[in-house]
């Protein structure tokens, strides 16, 4: 899987991560850029390697479908006069935070993506524009 340390031959998104940095190190003009990227790329790699730790220790959920009960719970407080617990579970937060755990405990890591727009031509060039910013001053390296 893209995710995986990978040894020998096998390699995956680990090793590119780890490596990125020391392949941009010449290309790069500061001291402070070459820091931002180590940073960038840094977190990317302790994120892949938290994953893979709770992976290895095959983690369960206690219960299937909290973020479905969690709106049910909503709705039969909300003729109750429970109205703490009500504000804490409608809150996007908790919301979101149990969406995640959902996630992670269902090993479903992979982003979704929107669909292609149908009047795409597939024969025409694409540009890939990509942006960094750094304290609100933009990096812009335009891809083709």
């Amino acid at each position: 899987p893209a995710l995986s340390t990978g040894s020998g031959s096998n390699t995956g998104l680990y090793e590119l991560l780890v490596a990125l940095p020391a392949q941009m190190q010449p290309h790069v003009d500061s001291q402070e850029d070459l820091t931002f990227l180590w940073d960038v790329f840094g977190e990317k790699i302790k994120i892949h390697e938290k994953l893979h730790y709770y992976e290895k220790q095959n983690p369960m959920p206690i219960l299937q479908g909290v973020a479905g009960l969690a709106d049910d719970l909503v709705e039969e407080l909300q003729n109750k006069p429970i109205n703490t617990a009500e504000k804490l579970l409608s809150k996007p937060k908790v919301k979101a935070l149990l969406s995640v755990h959902e996630t992670v405990a269902q090993k479903n890591y992979h982003p979704v993506f929107p669909p292609m727009p149908d009047d795409t031509d597939d024969e025409e060039d694409s540009v890939k524009i990509i942006c960094l910013a750094k304290n609100r001053e933009p990096l812009r390296y335009i891809y083709q």
